[in-house]
């Protein structure tokens, strides 16, 4: 193709939860841009961008990963073949993502279950193996989230073949304890009335309430601040206080 296509040109063709370095991988492989002109843009030496690039790269080596790159890159080429198969990774939004995690990587914490994927079908099938061989099925799922979730590091392929095996990574994991920490969050702020607002969680220290207001506290109910809040008496005014009470110097004994 003759124009090339800069770092911030990316975003508006593929979904929004890709990271950040996938953006001067496609510029770099699919748009022309040299790794000079990705690292002046993005203010960091050379060598930065060829290391993104280079681990990117390495990456193809997963199929999952490799096809979703593919369409990628045919969408910012814009040089898409007109007959080929286009799946919905593109159209996956950052909460279906999430949605979509919280649901497949459940099922495979439980160490007898896998993702089967095969290149050419559409969709992707959970399933739990036992011990005799017997398979059964736990969920079905769009190939194209099964791609994302490859993508993102959070299934890692098993057993290579025509039928792909994939299972749970450390990071799946990390991120599904997240997913579904946010999701608990959320559902216990609805259910007191406090929606989408976050700012109920924060600590004490961070939201200190206007003299009359209410506060509420990790340690109890709501506090009314007081209207003249008394000052507040240093470690030096302390120890000058105890000396008059004791009526005597610092390390005496007390009558």
């Amino acid at each position: 193709m003759s124009d090339v296509i800069a770092p911030e040109d990316i975003p508006a063709r593929i979904p929004p939860w890709v990271p950040k370095e996938t953006y001067s991988y496609l510029a770099h492989t699919e748009g022309g841009t040299s790794l000079r002109a990705l690292a002046r843009t993005a203010g960091v030496h050379a060598s930065t961008i060829l290391r993104q690039v280079r681990s990117i790269e390495a990456r193809r080596e997963d199929v999952l990963v490799d096809l979703l790159l593919q369409r990628w890159g045919r969408r910012v080429s814009d040089d898409a073949d007109e007959g080929a198969v286009e799946y919905v990774a593109d159209d996956l939004s950052g909460e279906q993502l999430k949605r979509e995690a919280c649901r497949v990587l459940g099922h495979l914490t439980d160490p007898a279950s896998v993702l089967a994927v095969v290149a050419d079908m559409e969709i992707a099938v959970s399933v739990r193996e036992t011990q005799q061989g017997d398979t059964t099925r736990r969920a079905t799922l769009d190939r194209s989230v099964a791609e994302a979730l490859a993508f993102k590091g959070w299934i890692a392929c098993e057993t290579p073949g025509k039928v792909l095996k994939y299972r749970i990574t450390a990071t799946g994991r990390a991120a599904l304890g997240k997913i579904m920490a946010q999701a608990e969050m959320r559902a216990v702020g609805q259910s007191m009335g406090f929606h989408e607002d976050q700012s109920v969680f924060k600590r004490d220290s961070e939201a200190e309430p206007a003299p009359g207001q209410i506060a509420i506290t990790r340690r109890g109910g709501p506090i009314e601040a007081p209207a003249n809040p008394p000052k507040q008496i240093g470690r030096a005014g302390g120890n000058e206080r105890e000396k008059k009470l004791w009526g005597g110097r610092e390390g005496e004994g007390r009558n």
